[in-house]
């Protein structure tokens, strides 16, 4: 059975304290990438999020209904 969702894959990293970010004045380690996202206003999982907050899985069910 074909469909057309995309396969989409979500990468997580829970070990990176932000003491050795260079986006935080850590310049030992290169981490280009991640300070990029920091530069661009990335969140971090210690904002708030209230249950009236759509996340990222909210958008994916909507755009992509069960068929």
């Amino acid at each position: 059975m074909k469909t057309n969702r995309p396969n989409i894959l979500v990468i997580q990293a829970d070990q990176l304290a932000a003491k050795y970010l260079g986006a935080y004045g850590f310049a030992i380690a290169s981490k280009p990438h991640i300070d990029s996202l920091a530069a661009s206003d990335a969140y971090d999982n210690g904002a708030e999020c209230t249950s009236s907050t759509p996340t990222f899985a909210h958008y994916l069910r909507n755009h992509f209904p069960e068929e």
